[in-house]
């Protein structure tokens, strides 16, 4: 009898430890309400993506410009240049999808999807001369007829959102082959094969990798669940709230809610800009574009909330700026660049 305890204990601790942990919260304890300081940019912008290196600040995915890529100075945010023309000429991007810096190289890439290529443009070549123009690009995998979201990983590698859903994050090299052994399996569970998101090359997810640690943060876009896991994809933490959102992802539902807008994180948080309101606007166009959100949800990297920051304008992109203690945002509701405290 004895014996038998000792072994039912033991299978006891084993599932309790392996077992992925789910917890639902319907508030924060902390909410923190900021105003907020505007730059008043001398060059209007619709939208754009905010990425913090070294001494600048970098403003990329600008469309509706000529140019892809803006550089600021990052104590006062003053406007140095821009790069990245756009065209159909040797080195101009055809069609711009995605621009994200390499902060460990100094480089910014950008997946131009006309020519099916990563462009490659060294930072420090972009501040001599504004006019650089790239003399080749790093092929984008033949396996996939598009990639929606990807980020270099390190010097020989970059990791991408895959459409498959029993893989959490796959990776590429340099050469456009899709490394198989590298594969995370999606453990998570969220969504199913059946669910139209796997069809409609919808990003289900953001994630982003802890910059020390092997963890990752995994937030869903269509509902209010952050999941943190290991780099085998096994699940540390999955946490929903503070709405109990659960969608699922088809563009055609006229009140489908864009919950996690984008994740941004550091050693300490994950940072998620969230927007919880199901009104959308009408583009000229006739599609339907989300609301943005005006809320940070910030989390420890153990999945715990620890805060719901509240600004002032809403947001479609932010960096953390632990060196100035401040929030940097971009609003297209104003079309600026807009300053808040640090509070954490």
């Amino acid at each position: 009898m004895k014996i038998r305890y000792i072994i039912f204990l033991s299978i006891l601790i084993l599932v309790s430890c392996t077992k992925k942990s789910e917890n639902y919260f319907s508030s924060f304890k902390t909410i923190i309400n900021l105003h907020g300081e505007r730059i008043n940019l001398e060059i209007p912008f619709k939208d754009g993506s905010l990425y913090l290196y070294d001494s600048l600040i970098i403003f990329t995915n600008t469309l509706y410009k000529n140019r892809y890529i803006h550089l600021f100075d990052r104590k006062d945010l003053k406007y140095l240049t821009s790069s990245g023309l756009i065209g159909r000429g040797p080195g101009e991007i055809i069609n711009p999808f995605f621009a994200i810096p390499d902060n460990k190289r100094g480089i910014i890439w950008c997946m131009d999807h006309g020519r099916r290529e990563i462009l490659k443009f060294p930072i420090d070549s972009i501040m001599i001369n504004p006019d650089f123009l790239p003399s080749f690009g790093l092929p984008v995998p033949a396996q996939k007829y598009i990639i929606i979201h990807y980020e270099p990983y390190n010097d020989e590698l970059f990791s991408f959102y895959d459409d498959d859903p029993d893989i959490l994050i796959s990776f590429f090299n340099q050469k456009g082959e899709i490394l198989d052994s590298l594969q995370i399996e999606n453990k998570i569970e969220i969504l199913k094969q059946s669910d139209p998101a796997v069809n409609q090359n919808i990003v289900s997810y953001i994630y982003k990798f802890h910059p020390l640690k092997n963890k990752i943060a995994i937030a869903f876009r269509f509902s209010d669940i952050l999941a943190v896991v290991d780099n085998k994809g096994n699940i540390i933490n999955i946490i929903q709230g503070p709405d109990k959102i659960n969608q699922i992802p088809d563009y055609s539902n006229p009140d489908l809610i864009v919950t996690y807008f984008d994740v941004v994180t550091d050693a300490k948080y994950v940072y998620c800009l969230y927007n919880e309101e199901k009104k959308q606007i009408m583009s000229t166009s006739g599609n339907r574009i989300p609301t943005l959100p005006k809320k940070l949800h910030v989390f420890d990297w153990e999945g715990n909330p620890i805060a719901q920051i509240n600004f002032e304008f809403s947001v479609c992109s932010v960096v953390i700026d632990r060196c100035y203690k401040r929030i940097i945002t971009f609003s297209p509701e104003i079309g600026d660049i807009v300053c808040y405290e640090l509070p954490l």
